[in-house]
């Protein structure tokens, strides 16, 4: 996975991300710990104004596979915008 082909985005435009932690419930196993990603403009109340945040809760059940996304995305500088395919790309791989 090639995240940084294009380079990455200037000081002013950095991005965070987190690990986040849900439940999701699935039949014959009950309720599930899944793990997901958090991306937002580093500066909160622009990321408010801008709208520049999103949220992928249900990457996988592997705390360790989905950290390695996190710290990925975060040395990349990725935009928002592509967050989406960057997990489906993931997603793919680990499977």
């Amino acid at each position: 996975m090639e995240l940084c082909k294009n380079g990455s985005n200037t000081a002013e435009e950095r991005y965070i991300c987190r690990l986040t932690q849900s439940y999701i419930y699935i039949e014959d196993y009950g309720k599930v710990k899944v793990y997901g990603i958090s991306l937002c403009n580093s500066n909160a109340q622009k990321a408010m104004l801008d709208g520049e945040h999103c949220e992928i809760q249900d990457i996988s059940c592997d705390k360790e596979s989905v950290l390695r996304l996190v710290h990925l995305i975060n040395e990349c500088n990725v935009y928002p915008v592509h967050l989406k395919e960057i997990a489906e790309d993931f997603i793919s791989q680990v499977q």
